[in-house]
């Protein structure tokens, strides 16, 4: 029984691991090694047609890690420590600084919660992953 109850404790452990790398996935699955709710299929930039001067520009984080570089023709250049790839965009509810942003990251559509205040711009998902940006000097 003590062999049965670590067994499964050591399974659940190797789950937790999995899920929090992103690891075990195929296209269109939740989670990911770049955070956020994935619901498969593309990102048409710009489809909303709202815009939001207030994300325009690059934000990167404390350790240097990400960084998002939003540009005026919906596409946003994605650093993930040090990996670079450019993807479109969408605001998708908001604008002014508040609202709800769709970027295409790993083959996946990635809608964000997202608050500009001041410097700082703090981008959540529905399963409570987070990036806290600053904008780069």
């Amino acid at each position: 029984m003590k062999r049965l109850t670590a067994w499964i404790a050591l399974l659940a452990a190797g789950m937790l691991v999995l899920a929090a790398c992103g690891g075990g996935e195929t296209p269109g699955t939740a989670g990911g090694s770049t955070g956020g709710s994935a619901s498969g299929g593309s990102v048409t930039g710009g489809a909303s047609g709202i815009k939001d001067a207030a994300i325009l520009g690059k934000w990167i984080s404390a350790d240097g890690g990400y960084s998002y570089n939003f540009a005026d023709d919906f596409t946003v250049v994605v650093t993930n420590v040090g990996a670079e790839s450019k993807e479109p965009y969408n605001i998708v509810e908001g604008g002014n600084g508040l609202g709800k942003i769709e970027i295409a990251e790993n083959s996946a559509k990635v809608v964000w919660d997202y608050k500009i205040s001041d410097t700082k711009l703090d981008m959540t998902t529905p399963d409570g992953r987070s990036r806290k940006l600053s904008r780069a000097q």
